[in-house]
């Protein structure tokens, strides 16, 4: 009874936190009354108080009266240096998923108590200047490392995993480091064959696919997996194209007979999808759904569905782990995959997810 009733308040008090949250980011520094706070977070009275008594005696709300003030919180100063691991040159990424990944997540830190700091890996940076920089990281958060030595950086992160905390944030080195908090890669082509299906697709392409790059690979075999379940279903696949001749790909599948196409790269869809579009094969008579990396400029394309690279949940993971780790100062392991979601839909028309 004991652990059903504190588990109940530890999880009231994660809302309540998440709540608060998001109230500082809208500019709102007071909470609801207690009766409408409790609804809002499907909690009892009973238990928000309880995680209320929590948050006030640790700083993160100050109660006076009836009003009660939201405090911005300085938990995460407990992690000690938190250094983001991206590749890119000067203060350019090279993949935007990532630099989206760390403009979400860096004032998400430093309303915490944070002050994160970017390391951008490039050839023109050794394996000392990597080192030193992941030596003097209490909080490694890595998502590719770059260069003709990046196996040797990722051999190296894996040592030192044994006296700090690296959480991987993305493929293809997810197998070596114990905690992760990332997209799942297999998700994104399950997804993607849903929704084909569920709009009445049965010949698919899978376009752009690079072979032994393990996100393509995950996405290609989890389409695979979904599409083929159902009896009659075909699928061709196609490897990786430059942008112009990509476009020009997608026309000839268009006009060999598949009633659509994923194609699971992350940048150039506008460009791949321009001479479809002209042939005015969108969407009446073909499907085209990708995987966009460069997040909401999606919308000033030409329309396209698209399946989204869950950043704010892989956010939202980050803060949880740091925060967990604050809490107890011990090392909590976490694996979390996260799986995307369809985010602007355009090509494919009304559909009803999830199908069996």
């Amino acid at each position: 009874m004991e652990k059903r009733n504190y588990t109940k308040c530890a999880d009231a008090e994660l809302k309540l936190e998440t709540f608060c949250g998001e109230s500082l980011r809208n500019g709102s520094f007071l909470l609801p009354g207690e009766r409408e706070l409790a609804a809002k977070l499907g909690v009892s009275r009973l238990t928000l108080r309880k995680a209320m008594e929590t948050m006030q005696r640790s700083g993160r709300i100050r109660r006076e009266g009836r009003r009660t003030e939201i405090l911005p919180s300085r938990a995460l100063r407990e992690c000690g240096r938190i250094v983001f691991f991206a590749p890119g040159m000067h203060a350019s990424f090279f993949q935007p998923a990532f630099e989206r990944l760390w403009l979400t997540l860096k004032p998400r830190l430093e309303s915490h108590g944070a002050t994160p700091e970017l390391y951008l890996d490039h050839d023109g940076r050794d394996f000392s200047s990597f080192r030193r920089a992941a030596d003097s990281a209490d909080i490694i958060l890595l998502t590719l490392p770059a260069g003709t030595d990046k196996e040797k950086k990722v051999g190296y992160l894996r040592r030192l995993q044994a006296r700090k905390t690296v959480l991987a944030l993305s493929d293809p080195f997810l197998e070596d480091f114990e905690n992760i908090a990332a997209l799942d890669n297999h998700a994104v082509g399950e997804e993607a064959a849903r929704a084909l299906l569920a709009s009445g697709c049965r010949h698919a392409a899978i376009v752009d696919v690079a072979f032994g790059i393990s996100m393509f690979d995950k996405r290609r075999e989890g389409f695979r997996r979904v599409f083929l379940s159902q009896a009659g279903n075909e699928i061709g696949v196609y490897p990786r194209r430059a942008p112009e001749n990509g476009a020009r790909e997608l026309l000839r599948i268009f006009r060999n007979g598949f009633d659509s196409a994923f194609v699971v790269t992350d940048e150039h869809i506008g460009e791949r999808m321009s001479l479809v579009l002209r042939e005015g094969a969108i969407p009446e008579r073909f499907k085209l759904i990708s995987f966009n990396g460069s997040g909401e400029g999606i919308r000033c394309t030409p329309p396209v569905t698209c399946l989204n690279h869950g950043t704010s949940e892989v956010v939202e993971a980050i803060l949880d782990f740091l925060k967990r780790q604050a809490r107890s100062g011990e090392k909590t392991a976490m694996r979390k995959l996260v799986r995307p979601q369809l985010y602007l839909n355009k090509t494919i028309g009304e559909i009803n997810l999830p199908l069996p």
